[in-house]
């Protein structure tokens, strides 16, 4: 039986970045009424920037994942990037 891994690439945010959609989520949470939604609401600290969903991957494939992100991001610099819309997962 093969193992499945649900992943995605992303980016890390800094903690202004973070804090700051942080707070628009609770402003979202306090405006609105999410009581008959099913939402789960993310961390602080799990916030992040996806580049790609790879979705449900053998757990086997990601060793090679992992080295060839690596490879590829290790010629590249830390960016700047400005925010303009946010979005979810529909559930499942």
């Amino acid at each position: 039986m093969v193992d499945f891994s649900r992943l995605f690439v992303a980016v890390s945010l800094s903690r202004n970045v973070l804090d700051e959609a942080f707070d628009i989520s609770l402003k979202l949470k306090r405006r609105f009424d999410f009581s008959n939604a099913r939402i789960s609401w993310v961390k602080e600290d799990n916030l992040h920037f996806t580049l790609k969903f790879l979705g449900d991957t053998p757990s086997d494939n990601i060793g090679t994942i992992v080295e060839a992100l690596d490879k590829i991001s290790s010629g590249h610099h830390p960016f700047s990037k400005r925010l303009k819309d946010a979005g979810c997962f529909p559930g499942s």
